[in-house]
């Protein structure tokens, strides 16, 4: 699951993933990378990956271009 904000001068991202990783990219450069060191963020992992696919069944895949800077843009 990837969601991407755009932001004035890039995007801010955060994937997660199901075996409970993670990564976080700012637009500035700055990032976090998680390998699961221990579960304290499997349930926030969980909860995106949940909702992430409650909203990709609605909507379903996105099928045109890119949109425009500062949309969100979600990926499951």
């Amino acid at each position: 699951m990837v969601v991407e904000v755009g932001m004035g001068n890039g995007a801010d991202i955060v994937a997660a993933y199901t075996d409970y990783t993670a990564r976080y990219l700012h637009h500035t450069g700055a990032g976090v990378i998680w390998e699961r060191p221990d579960p304290s963020l499997d349930a926030e992992i969980e909860a995106l990956l949940k909702a992430g696919q409650a909203v990709a069944n609605v909507i379903g895949p996105w099928e045109q271009a890119r949109p425009p800077r500062r949309k969100l843009i979600i990926s499951a």
